[in-house]
């Protein structure tokens, strides 16, 4: 893709944080000194009892209790309680995703943060708030050139700058490292406001955020004999980045057995009896990760349904009351000491981490060279058995050593990876018939026929017809489902002008194009230490991110290129989107999340590489956004990066004076909303649910219309093909 076919932010007008309107303030956050909690009908169950004295037993042990949480945690002004619990011994990692970073950071400096996204989505203003976007970009890039973690760099930034946060005791990050607990932020990129300041840089992000994850994962390899992993209000990346570090840990021998976790959610699901593929509840990630997964390896998790600000100061109440019963006192939690020079590779590559000696924080070995950030080595492989061991001791073993216990006859165990002709795969090629389209006619057995489905399928007709830009977002799933040849088929016929895909579609896009199969079936792979351990695909994008490099290629631009100059590397590229994207023209770009995807538990990956080509892909998605007028777009199953990489584009088009106003915007999932034009309330789940926000209502809210379209992929897709054939055959026969 040409450079011109990205929009530049050079132009971004940004304005000053200072004359915003916020929804929270320093003067309305909670004070868990002088609040009680509300009451909560979980709180009297059993299992919150239980989790209460798991949390209990974990900490007198010296074992970690780690929290996630999502930026709504933030945003209903409870950071005070996570200061607490950190200050009381409770807790020994805290992490959140960016946007969670952006709330606390902001309250730092301006004592306020939360924007009215509705009205300012509008006039382009969206995001565009100079001192968070030039503060926290620059934190992070002075951080990653040092070889700092994200949550790290803030913190130094902090440190260096004290006159411009006079709300520091009242920041989550500071009084984590003040107090010796790692805080680790964990990106997508595009998906945060900071991406669109004039002076982002996407491989440093990338950087910053891989060193988090890095030291998430050695957080949960310390989990090995037990501990607990609290989740808030994170449903996808918590759980995911969880999933992939308990992968990581079982690959190199470690029994991580005994573990609890516990997801607290304003989603009702429960953790009783496991649903049907059919259900919505199946698919929601914290049921499948922490109930599921975890039972695999002897764990077991918990479901707590509320909102945050009963669910929070109901468990730091009850934490403090019994830790005051019983007079217990904690051990001090003990930093994991890293070996000097180590490149802190556990499953990301070459990406330098920061070591900690007698509590106080040192550069590593090799850190500091600009020049080198996001570079890789690229390491030759060996296979033995059917398995796939690197060729490099890589230093993570001693780390894990060092930190964790694993004892010496597993110390120098190397990442094992294994064939994917090995794999059980939910898509097969050979099996797929049943759900192929026809070759040559149509079949007319329509099987899925909503509500609105008609008028939306006219306002794609017409939107082909006038050559306006159709915008299709992909999740992971989507592959798995074995849907690639209607999409195809609707690529060809240039119903889709631009494919978006998240990391983990991307990835299992690459795997159908290698393997002839995609989407691996979970179940006892964890236990086996096998989940996500997987060759080919992912060795493969690495070297087309590092050929694709010198040419500043985007992420999906590099992988095709590298179809055209390889093609006996992909003997199935013509069943997968990729390889139509190539044929056809159309740009395929990757919209990736720093930890969750497989591809960054390969020894080879590298996340500032892997971040910066995304970013590229990024800027190539904002150039489609900007010319969406008289568009489509439409989402499948991507329920928090297709949404907000959308949301965020349409800001910096609108800003720079595109006029992006009259669109069509569909949302295809599983998720039931009922009537989805009515105003809900924050106490319904429903509210948090972001493609509802940010692809039905707030894109449409200038001109055109939006539309929720609930179906399965198997269901929808098809319908679509098969709804689009019934009207040319209509038209052709006038």
């Amino acid at each position: 893709m040409d450079s011109d076919k990205r929009l530049s932010f050079k132009g971004i007008k940004t304005n000053s944080v200072y004359e915003r309107t916020n929804l929270v303030t320093i003067n309305n956050m909670a004070r868990p000194d002088e609040e009680a909690a509300e009451e909560l009908s979980s709180a009297n169950a059993p299992e919150f009892m239980e989790l209460v004295e798991s949390i209990l037993a974990a900490r007198l042990e010296g074992k970690p209790v780690i929290w996630s949480m999502g930026a709504h945690v933030i945003k209903n002004g409870l950071s005070r309680y996570i200061i607490e619990l950190v200050r009381n011994g409770f807790l020994t990692h805290v992490s959140g995703n960016g946007a969670t970073s952006i709330h606390d950071f902001e309250l730092a400096f301006l004592g306020e943060t939360s924007e009215d996204v509705a009205r300012s989505i509008e006039d382009g203003s969206f995001g565009m708030w100079e001192e968070t976007g030039r503060y926290m970009n620059e934190a992070i890039q002075m951080g990653a050139e040092a070889g700092l973690g994200y949550g790290e760099s803030l913190y130094r930034y902090l440190s260096a700058n004290p006159e411009k946060f006079p709300h520091y005791k009242d920041c989550v990050f500071v009084q984590c490292q003040q107090y010796g607990i790692p805080y680790t932020c964990h990106i997508s990129i595009g998906t945060d406001i900071i991406h669109q300041h004039p002076i982002v840089n996407f491989a440093a992000l990338g950087k910053a955020s891989g060193v988090d994850f890095h030291r998430m994962c050695q957080s949960i390899a310390g989990l090995k004999d037990g501990g607990v992993f609290l989740n808030f209000g994170s449903a996808i990346s918590g759980p995911e980045i969880f999933l992939k570090g308990l992968s990581l840990a079982r690959n190199h021998g470690l029994p991580m057995s005994g573990i609890i976790a516990a997801n607290f959610d304003i989603v009702p699901v429960t953790a009783k009896e496991r649903p049907e593929p059919s259900d919505p509840n199946y698919h929601y990630r914290p049921r499948r990760v922490f109930v599921d997964r975890l039972s695999e390896i002897d764990g077991k998790g918990y479901l707590f349904h509320g909102l945050h600000q009963q669910t929070i100061p109901v468990l730091f109440h009850s934490l403090m009351r019994r830790k005051k019963e019983l007079g217990l006192e904690f051990p001090a939690h003990v930093e994991p000491v890293e070996t000097s020079g180590a490149s802190g590779n556990i499953g990301i590559g070459e990406i330098s981490g920061s070591s900690r000696t007698n509590g106080g924080i040192g550069i590593s070995e090799g850190a500091g060279n600009h020049e080198n950030i996001g570079t890789s080595e690229v390491r030759e492989t060996s296979r033995t058995n059917g398995m796939i061991e690197t060729d490099d001791n890589f230093e993570t073993n001693a780390i894990i050593k060092e930190s964790n216990g694993i004892d010496e006859n597993n110390s120098t165990r190397k990442t094992v990876l294994y064939p994917l002709h090995s794999r059980n795969s939910r898509l097969q090629v050979s099996q797929s018939e049943a759900l192929l389209p026809p070759e040559g006619k149509l079949d007319l057995r329509a099987t899925w026929e909503p509500p609105q489905l008609e008028e939306f399928i006219q306002r794609l007709l017409t939107a082909k017809e006038q050559g306006k830009r159709i915008l299709v977002s992909i999740g992971g799933n989507m592959i798995g489902s074995g849907v690639n040849r209607y999409l195809i088929d609707l690529i060809k016929r240039g119903y889709i002008s631009h494919l978006a895909l998240n990391g983990a579609a991307c990835f299992q896009d690459v795997e159908l194009a290698v393997s002839g199969q995609a989407e691996e079936l979970e179940d006892g792979y964890l236990r086996e230490g096998k989940l996500g351990m997987w060759e080919e695909a992912a060795g493969i994008i690495h070297h087309a991110l590092e050929a694709g490099r010198n040419e500043s290629r985007g992420y999906g631009e590099s992988l095709t290129d590298y179809t055209r100059k390889h093609p006996k590397q992909f003997p199935y590229l013509e069943e997968s989107l990729l390889g139509a994207c190539g044929r056809y023209g159309i740009p395929y770009t990757c919209h990736i999340t720093v930890g969750t995807d497989d591809i960054q538990l390969h020894p080879k990956s590298d996340l500032a590489l892997q971040a910066g080509a995304s970013g590229y892909d990024f800027q190539a998605y904002c150039y489609t956004v900007a010319h969406l007028e008289g568009g489509v777009f439409m989402n499948f199953g991507s329920a928090v990066t297709g949404p907000e990489v959308f949301l965020k584009a349409l800001s910096i088009a609108r800003n720079l004076q595109y006029a992006v106003h009259h669109i069509t915007t569909a949302n295809f999932d599983i998720i039931r909303l009922g009537d989805y034009s009515q105003k809900i309330g924050y106490g319904d789940w429903e509210y948090y649910y972001r493609p509802r926000k940010n692809i039905v209502h707030r894109p449409t809210s200038l001109g055109g219309k939006g539309f929720h379209l609930e179906g399965l992929h198997q269901e929808t897709i098809p319908a679509i093909w098969h709804a689009l054939g019934v009207a040319e055959q209509a038209k052709g026969s006038e």
